[in-house]
């Protein structure tokens, strides 16, 4: 009896460790929570959409979502550092994989256009408990609802480009695999995969571009362009976007300082190759709040991107990390850096942005990036807050 009860409290110590122990690790600034699944009984909607694209759509999301931890790491393995030795920690990071998981495919659906919704635990379990075929039937109307059964527990805001939203941490423990994965097909993806998806990369930064110090004239077959980076010290130190070519030969990084109190800030010139680019990634280096191993948030499924020609001298604008990320125009980046080159500061332009530019998905967790009031590239098919298409059809990635 007392070795049952022993047991027992072991198990329930053990399953308050899974649940409780990366919360404390994963909470930041108060903000939309980015790394946290829905829980409960979820599916995703998209008014109109058929069962076909929702299960096309989410079988790729969930193929990038189960590709593992950055660097090819063992996920279980990756979730481990920090916690305690033992059963304890081999749970608790297995639990927490499984979060990591869900929450990765739920970002990537959002991003391209669904909304997150949740049913009632009665109408929930009643759906469950479904014959396949009706199971099928009942999905294939809630899918595409204009008016969806449940709450909408999220949707595209554009989060990523809030200051105070919850972009890096450990993600929790989920209660159940949503409805929408149980639907959606568990074999291969159908043609016509609808993401391009490379293995993690173990360094973010490897081969980037560096900084440069100013030339006296515009560089002849590479561009200049310059940039500003601003944000709180204790939030977001040490953290960097990253800007990638659009064939992902050419990459450069700029990051905050990692010490300092208040806002710092970082203005930096790299000279870099014709063609487009884009915002690729934001990375956290674990010097602000979260103090885990190193994140990246990729927008490889909508990112602003901008055509970059030889001999250009070009101003990418002023990002905010901590407030609403811009780019501030209107701060002159561009002239402040070349204020001590006349000739270059005299052919400084502002960078023209579009968004829904698609990239290659390398990063940590994906989602889509828009920046107010510019365009978007045609063709672009994910989510959206606002804005008109290009007038052009923008370069194939």
């Amino acid at each position: 009896m007392l070795r049952t009860l022993a047991a027992a409290l072991a198990l329930g110590a053990l399953a308050t460790s899974v649940a409780a122990a990366p919360a404390s690790r994963s909470r930041g600034p108060q903000g939309p929570d980015m790394i946290h699944a829905t829980l409960g009984y979820v599916y995703f909607n998209k008014p109109g959409a058929d069962l076909a694209t929702h299960n096309r759509d989410m079988i790729a999301c969930r193929r990038l979502a189960t590709r593992g931890a950055p660097g090819g790491v063992d996920t279980t393995m990756y979730y481990s550092q920090g916690l305690a030795a033992g059963a304890i920690a081999s749970a608790s990071a297995a639990n927490i994989a499984a979060g990591y998981e869900q929450q990765r495919a739920q970002l990537c659906m959002v991003a391209r256009g669904w909304r997150v919704v949740v049913l009632e635990e009665t109408p929930g379990i009643r759906l469950k408990k479904l014959k396949p075929a009706e199971f099928q039937a009942r999905m294939a109307e809630l899918v595409g609802a204009a008016e969806p059964e449940g709450r909408i527990a999220a949707s595209f805001r554009n989060q990523a480009a809030m200051g105070a939203s919850v972009k890096y941490g450990l993600a929790d423990w989920v209660d159940q695999t949503s409805l929408s994965a149980r639907v959606s097909t568990a074999g291969g993806l159908p043609e016509g995969e609808p993401l391009r998806i490379e293995p993690p990369m173990a360094d973010e930064t490897a081969g980037g571009r560096p900084e440069i110090a100013l030339p006296a004239a515009p560089p002849a077959d590479e561009a200049l362009v310059v940039v500003r980076l601003t944000g709180n010290a204790k939030s977001h130190g040490g953290h960097a976007i990253v800007f990638e070519r659009d064939d992902g030969a050419a990459l450069f990084a700029i990051a905050l300082p990692r010490k300092g109190k208040g806002v710092v800030e970082k203005s930096a010139a790299y000279s870099v190759p014709a063609g487009r680019w884009r915002i690729a990634r934001f990375l956290d280096e674990g010097a602000g709040v979260y103090k885990g191993p190193r994140q990246s948030f990729d927008f490889c499924l909508g990112a602003p991107g901008v055509e970059v020609k030889a001999g250009d001298v070009l101003d990418l604008g002023s990002f905010d990390l901590s407030g609403q990320l811009g780019p501030d125009m209107a701060a002159g980046a561009g002239r402040a850096v070349l204020a001590g080159q006349p000739d270059l500061a005299s052919a400084v332009r502002p960078a023209a942005w579009t968004n829904g530019t698609i990239g290659v998905c390398r990063g940590h967790f994906h989602y889509a990036l828009e920046l107010p009031g510019a365009p978007f590239a045609e063709g672009y098919d994910g989510a959206r807050l606002a804005g008109p298409t290009a007038a052009a059809a923008a370069p194939a990635p």
